[in-house]
């Protein structure tokens, strides 16, 4: 029996998926990444799944050039050690390198991604830009404490010098999502006691501290 409209139901739902994919820009194993740095090589899957037994059959190493028939063996080893439906490989380009994902699936995703503590310094977009964690992205436990780093950093740029974050992940399993809180004590925001910039005369350095958006006293450092 054809349920009505279940067609389109699963044409909708492809769509999603195939977009939550683009938006990420993750790229597919290739032949032109051969010989470029891998920064990291990840394994995704279910979060309640011990991986560690797994590790060992991935030969393409962090650190090590990049190397395509490394990737697919241990992409197949990998498929017939666990016994899972499909592994995917999605490479993503960084600063540092590549980021070899292997997705053992079905993966779980990740879900609602919260800040607080921090929602009412800065805009939700602004912190979750500096996580590099993206909506409907397969959950991926090592990015977390990477994020947690990012997020300290992005304090300390702002002249809260005594923030601190803590990322807490809480799985939901009816819609295999993982949802993430970074939970950040800001502390205060240190200020500016005062500027002097020695050389020019007094008008132009009221000028230098205009052009530096400083007022000199009382100004929050990192602004």
């Amino acid at each position: 029996m054809r349920l009505p409209g279940f067609g389109l139901f699963c044409s909708i739902l492809c769509l999603i998926s195939a977009g939550a994919w683009a938006q990420l820009g993750l790229e597919a194993p290739s032949q032109s990444f051969e010989g470029q740095n891998v920064s990291a090589v990840s394994l995704i899957a279910n979060p309640h799944r011990d991986l560690r037994p797994l590790i060992p059959l991935v030969t393409q190493k962090t650190g090590e050039p990049y190397s395509q028939e490394r990737i697919e063996t241990s992409r197949q080893a990998l498929q017939d050690a666990g016994h899972f439906p499909k592994v995917q490989v999605s490479i993503v380009p960084d600063v540092t390198g590549l980021r070899v994902n292997f997705v053992l699936e079905p993966p779980f995703y990740l879900g609602v991604v919260k800040f607080p503590g921090a929602e009412s310094l800065f805009s939700y977009t602004r912190l979750l830009q500096v996580t590099e964690l993206a909506d409907q992205d397969p959950y991926d436990a090592s990015r977390v404490p990477i994020a947690e780093n990012a997020l300290a950093d992005f304090l300390h740029r702002n002249g809260y010098f005594q923030g601190s974050v803590h990322g807490e992940s809480a799985i939901d399993d009816e819609h295999q999502l993982v949802n993430v809180n970074f939970r950040i004590e800001p502390g205060e925001q240190a200020k500016i006691s005062s500027v002097q910039i020695q050389g020019p005369n007094d008008a132009e350095s009221r000028q230098l501290l205009r052009s530096m958006s400083l007022s000199g006293h009382g100004s929050p450092a990192g602004s």
